[in-house]
């Protein structure tokens, strides 16, 4: 459901980010280094979502994934903790913004955003699994 609004809400204002804004948030990602918590990746991965929502100028859709986006932060914490997440959400995060600025719409959606939600998944699902097995549950 994340990826399918996701989409929606970048559809929306794709051609309406400034360079400036990008490169705001570029910034932010430049900043974190190999030693950055995972409390220093969270202002710069929120960053990039707020400014795709807030620009979709959608109140509704809006509300509807900062609804989603809290009940899932849990598990975003737990797929930060595989050890090359962080680094590959940066890289991720920086495609995003590279071909928003290209204006690749399409490449954007299903190349970047849906590639980035989808490894997020997946290394949550591989952090679960690793605790159920390093816990001896079932």
């Amino acid at each position: 459901m994340r990826i399918t609004l996701e989409i929606c809400a970048l559809e929306l204002p794709w051609n309406n980010i400034t360079d400036g804004e990008l490169e705001k948030v570029k910034k932010l990602l430049f900043e974190l280094t190999s030693n950055s918590s995972i409390d220093d990746y969270y202002p710069a991965d929120k960053s990039l979502y707020s400014l795709i929502i807030d620009r979709a100028r959608n109140g509704r859709l809006k509300k509807i994934l900062n609804l989603l986006n809290s009940q899932i932060e849990r598990f975003r914490r737990i797929a930060a903790n595989e050890p090359t997440r962080l680094v590959n959400s940066k890289k991720e995060h920086l495609e995003i913004i590279y071909l928003l600025k290209t204006r690749d719409l399409k490449a954007c959606e299903y190349y970047s955003l849906k590639k980035h939600l989808e490894n997020v998944k997946n290394s949550t699902l591989g952090q679960a699994k690793l605790f159920v097995v390093q816990n001896g549950e079932k």
